[in-house]
């Protein structure tokens, strides 16, 4: 008899070994509050993804027609000026 809530094993008729891992409910306990004041502290600081999505927001007419710059995408990627060249 299955029970679906616990971890199983099976190995299958053609020899293929299946599992079942349930996801383990987290105890509302052990969870602490957000503090939206420090999340707003941390929205307004100026960290590199906020910049980037700020970016993207200014280029947002232009990009869903011919895609990123070959700079932005050089910055998000960290590549060189090669990798995005079209050949």
């Amino acid at each position: 008899l299955w029970c679906f809530s616990q971890p199983q094993t099976v190995v299958c008729q053609n020899g293929v070994i299946a599992c079942w891992h349930p996801e383990k409910s987290f105890p509302y306990e052990h969870s602490k509050s957000i503090d939206l004041e420090e999340e707003e502290k941390q929205a307004c600081s100026g960290s590199v993804l906020s910049r980037e999505t700020e970016q993207i927001a200014e280029l947002h007419g232009s990009l869903s027609l011919t895609g990123p710059p070959n700079s932005m995408l050089r910055e998000i990627f960290y590549t060189g000026k090669h990798e995005w060249k079209t050949r």
